[in-house]
């Protein structure tokens, strides 16, 4: 909580218990992010990351976290606006866990998602990986972030799609 503090993220962010691990890592639990507490989320855990590129505001080189339970708290109006297709699917709600686990080669200038899955209620879990040859100053600057894709070379992608209503939903998108 001090740390928070500190950097002034206590404005955006928000939990009623946190835990360290044995082997490291740390765990928030019933945890609230943004200034109006939009998402909400069961556990954050984070078992790896690269903290001396966070406290120079710069994009961790690895990082291993998984979010189980988070829930955006937004009017339909908002998941209209923000989520137009999930919207038009009929999902009002969006509710899942989110897991990366990365890093990136600077040797070999490369980007490695080892893994990364997308759940969300209702529709499915997505799961991938990735490994995209780019300039980590590319990636390295969020305000850089767009343009380094220009620079980006894809070397491998693999994905997988576990359907819980999501692809049923499509078809009767279609249909009508």
């Amino acid at each position: 909580q001090a740390e928070l503090e500190k950097s002034d993220m206590n404005k955006f962010v928000s939990y009623d218990d946190v835990s360290v691990g044995l082997l490291g890592g740390i765990t928030l639990n019933h945890a609230a992010f943004g200034p109006e507490s939009e998402i909400k989320v069961e556990s954050l855990a984070i078992d790896s990351i690269d903290r001396e590129a966070i406290e120079h505001g710069k994009i961790p080189a690895y990082g291993e976290i998984t979010v189980h339970g988070f829930e955006l708290a937004m009017t339909k109006q908002q998941v209209k606006q923000a989520f137009p297709q999930l919207y038009n699917l009929g999902y009002r709600d969006i509710k899942g866990d989110i897991g990366i686990e990365y890093n990136y080669s600077e040797q070999d200038k490369m980007l490695h998602i080892k893994e990364l899955t997308l759940s969300l209620n209702g529709a499915g879990t997505l799961t991938g990986h990735l490994d995209m040859q780019v300039p980590w100053d590319a990636i390295s600057n969020p305000d850089m972030l767009l343009m380094a894709m220009d620079a980006a070379k894809l070397k491998t992608v693999g994905l997988k799609l576990e359907n819980d209503g999501l692809v049923d939903r499509v078809f009767d998108m279609v249909e009508k």
